[in-house]
């Protein structure tokens, strides 16, 4: 009788802290609702503005400028554990570009591109997450709560894509990958 009362204190705990969400008489992951107020944020972790030259200017938007070409070709972002390897590279050059000083008058512009790449990061490890949480075939985490993430971010990459798809004319944003069914 103990362990049931204890349990019940549990779920009752949880259900309030917002660990399981009731819907239908169906227990979701409650990771699932992010609420709308919610802001995304994203520590770049990029240098301040580089006060004197050398400047990486040239280095680092060659760069981005081949990465965004690859990522925004209008087709599926590639993701899952298949793509594992676009993932590392896309990674790679995150943590290569993060270093480098760009000038004040486009660090602006770089801040953005870093954003743009650090959401795109997020929405292929969110969309791991969920493809692992999603093969497990459990009746209580279904992946959805890590799809909901990837979701954000990808609307978040949007709205950068927005601010910097002039730069790019040729590039079309890449698409968020479909739920498994």
């Amino acid at each position: 009788m103990r362990k049931l009362f204890i349990l019940i204190c549990f779920l009752i705990a949880t259900f309030i802290a917002g660990g399981i969400t009731a819907v239908s008489d169906e227990i979701i992951d409650g990771s699932s609702s992010i609420p709308n107020s919610y802001t995304l944020e994203v520590d770049t972790m990029f240098t301040p503005p580089a006060q004197s030259p050398p400047y990486d200017d040239d280095s680092f938007f060659s760069l981005a400028n081949e990465t965004i070409q690859n990522l925004c070709n209008g087709k599926e972002l590639p993701v899952g554990k298949s793509n594992i390897i676009t993932f590392d590279s896309l990674e790679e050059k995150y943590y290569k570009m993060v270093r480098m000083k760009v000038s004040q008058e486009r660090h602006a512009e770089a801040e953005n591109i870093m954003t743009f790449i650090s959401y795109t990061l997020s929405v292929m490890d969110f969309y791991n997450t969920y493809e692992k949480d999603w093969e497990k075939d459990s009746p209580v985490i279904d992946g959805t709560g890590a799809y909901n993430w990837a979701t954000a971010y990808y609307n978040g990459a949007v709205k950068i894509w927005d601010t910097i798809s002039a730069q790019y004319p040729n590039a079309v944003m890449y698409k968020m990958p479909l739920k498994k069914v």
